[in-house]
């Protein structure tokens, strides 16, 4: 009998709930999404992917493997990153959609040991970008020079490596974020 009387405490207790909402709107939810209690919001989405530009993680390098892996590189990545873009497999890769990116990005992941494949293209898309908007003249010699980084923060691709790399800054050693 005492259970009962928790029972029915409980279903009174609760029937004086209020309906569920959307969420953030306030507005009622339809009794068909509301019931059953196994659906959900949400969704499938995202930016880039197989022959997409900016293809790179959100944030892909601001972790203790990549950190260190960047820190310990044998050379500047963003040096690294050009020279890849100048071998002639990456070479023979500009003009084709996405694929002179991946090779940079495959060519960084080998050169710098430990760097994951996320973290590595966020530096093949920089080079990408860069090439796609007329940098790579300025970026060829230095690529933290003057010249270059302007080139690259007016065509939009030093906000993206930021974005990508989840690291503030242009990645150049002399600079300050």
């Amino acid at each position: 009998m005492k259970w009962l009387v928790v029972f029915s405490v409980f279903v009174v207790g609760c029937a004086n709930d209020a309906p569920p909402t959307v969420p953030g709107s306030g507005t009622p939810v339809p009794p068909a999404m509301g019931s059953g209690g196994t659906g959900g919001f949400g969704g499938v989405g995202g930016f880039g992917g197989e022959g997409g530009v900016g293809g790179g993680a959100i944030g892909a390098c601001d972790n203790e493997r990549d950190l260190d892996a960047l820190e310990a590189a044998d050379g500047s990545p963003r040096d690294i990153a050009r020279d890849c873009g100048r071998t002639f497999n990456c070479a023979n890769a500009i003009g084709i959609t996405g694929q002179y990116g991946e090779c940079v990005s495959d060519c960084v992941e080998e050169n710098i040991e430990g760097l994951s494949m996320e973290c590595s293209a966020c530096y093949g898309d920089l080079e990408r970008c860069g090439l796609e908007s007329f940098c790579r003249p300025q970026c060829q010699v230095n690529t933290c020079s003057t010249l270059c980084l302007d080139c690259l923060d007016l065509a939009g691709c030093i906000e993206e490596f930021e974005d990508c790399r989840g690291l503030p800054g242009d990645g150049c050693p002399d600079t300050t974020p």
